[in-house]
């Protein structure tokens, strides 16, 4: 006997079950997360990448392009100042220069120390420091000595100011350095040189100096 089955037997769905619809769904939920984190990780990769190359890029600025530029600039505004060559130390505060074939006398701004020699003006000196005229005339040729030491046939620095009054009508009133220390400061300092009256603008420092000098008893100021 045979048995013919329904012919819409072969048509009737079959119904999924629900834990399968859950686990499908899942599955195409972490297929999109595991997307997003991808995408994620290569966005920051490229972000650091970006910020290295803007550190390298910045030290390489620096370093090569924007420092050395600004040393230059100082460099050059330095040069521009003119070298002079000591020739002659006529006292602790007068020498006489020369550059390019051309000579000047400098008076050293803010300080004073008499010629070594007999005139009126050591006999100004010797009534305003009280010391009396024979041993003021051999300290002022200790100052010149001292002065010499430091200085003769050396490269110096002279420094003008429009403000400084002159001591002398045919020398430069001027700051004199020699490797980038101020001479006035160092005669100041070892009591071979004294502060000149009048303003300018290293005043304040020179009174200073001069204190010390005068504390430690060096030079003009020895007992």
């Amino acid at each position: 006997m045979w048995i013919i089955p329904p012919k819409d037997a072969g048509l009737l769905a079959t119904p999924i079950a629900p834990s399968l619809q859950i686990g499908m769904s899942s599955g195409r939920t972490s297929s999109n997360g595991g997307d997003l984190t991808h995408m994620n990780q290569k966005q920051s990769r490229i972000a650091l990448t970006v910020f290295f190359i803007s550190v390298i890029a910045a030290t390489a600025l620096l370093t090569y392009g924007i420092v050395p530029r600004v040393k230059s600039l100082k460099a050059t505004s330095q040069d521009q100042i003119p070298r002079w060559i000591c020739i002659e130390v006529l006292a602790g505060d007068l020498i006489r220069v020369t550059h390019q074939g051309k000579t000047n006398l400098v008076h050293m701004a803010g300080i004073a120390s008499p010629i070594p020699q007999r005139g009126p003006a050591l006999d100004v000196a010797s009534k305003q420091l009280m010391i009396p005229i024979d041993e003021l005339l051999k300290r002022a040729q200790i100052s010149r000595k001292s002065l010499a030491t430091w200085i003769y046939h050396r490269t110096v620095r002279v420094v003008a100011h429009p403000k400084l009054e002159r001591t002398y009508p045919d020398a430069l009133e001027a700051y004199v350095h020699v490797s980038g220390v101020d001479v006035g400061k160092k005669m100041l300092q070892h009591g071979q040189a004294y502060t000149k009256n009048g303003s300018h603008p290293m005043q304040k420092k020179y009174v200073e100096y001069e204190a010390y000098a005068k504390e430690h008893s060096f030079g003009f100021w020895r007992n």
